[in-house]
């Protein structure tokens, strides 16, 4: 393979049949080394930082200068007021989804099997995941919601003595993964580049992984900016794990991506402009009021200022010379609040629904709102959120299958991930009596697992449904004891 290798990616990814298509075959480290800086270069992760600034209230509007013209030179202005007021919409809009969907646990469960071997899979996921994957799954719909997709890798936790450790995971920055699929619809995953910076003998660099189905390649940018095997690693490639002190790969790269929506967009593309807007305008009216304080001063009668020293006055000073009338006049200047408030009112309005939000002013409900009347206040927001809902639950069902493998790795046991089931607890407001008269009127009409995941007071339907099991069998117990004396009267 000749040194003038070129491709050029779109959308952020790259297709195995696009190097198929161009005869590159990037098996051999070489190959690989050529094609990275390339991949780097061209992955475009300016709206990543965006999202990711916006929710943390690092608006544009902190990066805005003022400028005046000086003798034909755009020259800019570090004197004249200029405050920089950032409102956080993106956060708020992006919490709101976040609790929405993940504020509750996600529940696993059984689809139709109830057999001992269906019911241990289920135990182990809940013990490999247990509470701390609430929070994981809270920060991976945040990354997605603020960069269009989250990363997780998933590996084997090494030990020593040749024991097989526990299966980890952990949440990748976006901005540091370039996927490869197998076409553009994006199905299948066959490798995965990682790349981050690292510090040398206080030079940066950056270090470079290259994962496909069954090993992973490490390499380092060197002075020349091309890229090298890294040789702080002693086996490279190397394999995913080390089982019985032998290579073992997963069969699959060992990450899962959770997509915030199929064109992989951030929640900020859909208002950012809007929220732009908002923070214009609300710095220049603090502008206007602060430097409303200081009235113009006209001098009558006086002369003497050039045009230079004119426009100095007027900026710094706030005072005009003149030369005929005689006497001292001050300018005052209206500020158009009434128009003003109408105007970001309307800005408001289309943050949050083109953001697909719930606005939390809106009170024309009541205080004790209907079931309709709060589905229909939550409606672009459940919109929204199940459009995400579809993409995480495909990376859950690609988690929950890494989960099988790892307990096949471990104990060569065979579950079935296809019998899991994922329910989403969403936390929407809803009036807890008429639920639960639902409930109550639909016994016997759908199951009962159904009235128990929808119920109000439910959080975890699992664990609910263990202790209504519990509670039958206690009932059984105590109808089997007493009003027996032996058959004798």
């Amino acid at each position: 393979m000749s040194d003038d290798i070129s491709l050029t990616m779109t959308d952020n990814f790259i297709t195995e049949d696009y190097l198929k298509q161009n005869d590159i075959i990037a098996d051999s480290p070489e190959v690989k080394a050529l094609i990275i800086p390339q991949l780097i270069d061209q992955h475009y992760t300016a709206d990543m930082i965006n999202g990711f600034n916006y929710y943390n209230n690092d608006n544009d509007i902190k990066d805005r200068k003022l400028y005046y013209w000086e003798d034909g030179t755009k020259t800019e202005d570090t004197e004249k007021t200029n405050n920089k007021i950032p409102h956080n919409w993106h956060k708020l809009l992006v919490d709101q989804k976040c609790a929405y969907l993940v504020g509750k646990p996600i529940s696993f469960g059984l689809r139709d099997s109830k057999d001992d071997v269906s019911n241990k899979f289920l135990d182990q996921i809940n013990s490999i995941l247990e509470d701390d994957f609430d929070d994981e799954a809270a920060e991976l719909m945040k990354e997605a919601s603020n960069k269009g997709i989250a990363w997780l890798q998933v590996y084997i936790e090494k030990v020593e003595d040749g024991q097989q450790g526990a299966l980890k995971y952990v949440s990748i920055p976006s901005e540091e993964i370039i996927p490869v699929w197998d076409t553009e619809r994006q199905k299948d995953l066959v490798e995965l580049i990682r790349y981050y910076t690292i510090t040398i003998n206080d030079a940066e660099f950056i270090r470079a992984e290259w994962w496909t189905t069954s090993d992973v390649t490490y390499f380092i940018e060197t002075d020349d900016g091309s890229f090298t095997l890294d040789p702080d690693y002693e086996v490279n490639p190397a394999p995913h794990f080390v089982k019985n002190k032998k290579a073992g790969s997963w069969g699959k790269v060992p990450f899962v991506c959770f997509k915030n929506n199929k064109e992989l967009k951030n929640d900020l593309t859909f208002y950012k402009e809007l929220a732009d807007v908002y923070d214009l305008i609300n710095s220049d009216i603090a502008n206007n009021i602060e430097e409303i304080q200081q009235l113009v001063t006209i001098i009558k009668n006086y002369d003497g200022a050039d045009n230079k020293e004119l426009l100095e006055n007027l900026r710094y000073y706030k005072l005009i010379k003149v030369s005929e009338g005689g006497g001292v006049d001050t300018l005052k200047q209206d500020i158009p609040i009434q128009a003003f408030n109408e105007f970001a009112d309307r800005l408001e309005e289309n943050i949050f629904l083109f953001g697909q939000g719930v606005n939390v002013k809106s009170d024309k409900f009541g205080n004790a709102a209907s079931g309709i009347a709060l589905k229909f206040m939550f409606a672009m927001l459940d919109l929204k959120s199940g459009i995400t809902e579809r993409k995480f639950r495909k990376g859950l069902r690609d988690l929950i299958e890494f989960i099988a493998l790892y307990c096949e790795i471990k104990d060569n046991a065979v579950y079935d991930a296809k019998q899991i089931t994922i329910i989403f607890n969403r936390s929407i407001l809803i009036n807890e009596l008429e639920m639960s008269q639902i409930a109550l009127t639909s016994k016997g009409v759908i199951s009962d697992e159904t009235l128990v995941a929808h119920h109000p007071w439910v959080d975890n339907p699992t664990d609910e449904i263990k202790r209504l099991d519990k509670q039958r069998e206690s009932y059984v117990n105590l109808d089997n004891t007493g009003g027996n004396n032996g058959g004798q009267e």
